[in-house]
């Protein structure tokens, strides 16, 4: 359920259904070495509760959209990247073409947001399997 209860969020009338809840490390037992997120503003959520995934994950794929942060999930950047930062050492946005290393991922998704630009595919690497920009 949106933090906010924006119009573009609730113009089509949805059903608001309660389901019990578990997190990813209680469910998902095996190890990934790639972890593609897009579930519309809720991935802060969902990386909460997966930080045993995310400790032997080699790279995570998540969306970055300002709005959703705002709105959606009601949370700053520095809560966004909370669990995730002691999990990766370096950040690609491919769509701006710019890397980041750990100490820089807060001041590199702060000014994205600030300028209100998201990018449907942020990457977060360890250092052992970083990808090249291309």
């Amino acid at each position: 359920m949106p933090r906010v209860k924006k119009f573009s969020y609730f113009y089509d009338h949805p059903n608001v259904v309660k389901v019990d809840a578990k997190r990813l490390d209680e469910c998902l037992l095996d190890k990934f070495d790639l972890i593609v997120m897009d579930i519309e503003g809720s991935e802060y959520f969902a990386l909460k509760g997966m930080q045993k995934i995310l400790s032997t994950t080699s790279h995570l794929i998540v969306e970055f959209l300002p709005h959703h942060l705002k709105y959606v999930s009601g949370v700053s950047v520095s809560e966004f990247l909370t669990p995730i930062t002691p999990h990766f050492d370096s950040l690609t946005i491919p769509s701006a073409g710019l890397s980041a290393e750990s100490s820089q991922f807060e001041a590199v998704l702060t000014k994205l947001f600030e300028s209100d630009k998201g990018d449907d595919g942020i990457v977060f690497s360890k250092a052992s399997a970083r990808l090249p920009l291309r």
